[in-house]
């Protein structure tokens, strides 16, 4: 499996990678993103990096409130 850099500039999924934070205490790295919502989060290095291999999507948490559970897509559908 080739070794998956991040850099400043990338976009992985709705994240935009804009610097280095910092080690986490496990001595992770971790990036500062702005989403393409506009919020600002901290991710994890090994999460961005498992992100890309999958090519799932991630974001800041925003795409948490879009998705509908099976109740209320059914109620939408019946409606």
């Amino acid at each position: 499996m080739r070794k998956i850099e991040i850099s400043p500039g990338d976009k992985i999924g709705d994240l935009e990678i804009l610097s280095i934070a910092d080690k986490s205490s496990h001595g992770d790295m971790r990036y500062v993103c702005r989403c393409k919502c506009g919020n600002m989060c901290i991710r994890k290095a090994t999460v961005l990096k498992f992100v890309m291999r999958r090519g799932s999507v991630n974001s800041c948490g925003c795409r948490k409130n879009w998705r509908l559970t099976n109740a209320e897509k059914k109620a939408i559908h019946h409606a």
